[in-house]
């Protein structure tokens, strides 16, 4: 079940440091994020990471949130066609994501829930290749 609409992350190019980030497109999407991770409301939350002006999809995130204050991290890179694994976190308390919700852009916020997940209690699965193809322009054969 998912939670909240995707949002999309974007960064000048990979692999992004914190001061590279530079826009995040719904900000209603992320701040619902933000509050499942507060309240530990089990469910999906989707984001997808862009890195460059127009380098398409980079990575996409699927996050499932469970009530036990853990949650499990899968990315997905689809123009690489790789997937996983997924990790299973802690994360912040609460009052850590109402912090994430007080900061003043979105870009704040989104780098302050990246920062939620605290310890890796496991890792789910090994990386796979997943069936895609990839775009001949960027990546000839």
């Amino acid at each position: 079940m998912t939670s909240c609409e995707n949002f999309v992350v974007a960064c000048e190019w990979e692999p992004c440091d914190p001061e590279m980030w530079w826009a995040v497109d719904d900000e209603a999407a992320l701040e619902c994020a933000v509050q499942a991770l507060r309240d530990r409301r089990p469910g999906r939350v989707t984001w997808t990471v862009i890195f460059g002006f127009d380098a398409g999809t980079g990575e996409e995130v699927v996050l499932d949130i469970r009530d036990d204050g853990t949650a499990v991290y899968r990315p997905t890179y689809p123009r690489r066609c790789r997937r996983g694994p997924g990790t299973h976190f802690t994360l912040e308390d609460a009052s850590y994501f109402e912090g994430c919700l007080a900061e003043p852009d979105a870009l704040a916020r989104f780098l302050c829930l990246n920062e939620g997940f605290v310890d890796s209690l496991a890792v789910c699965g090994e990386e796979e290749s997943i069936e895609c193809e990839p775009d001949p322009e960027v990546f000839p054969e």
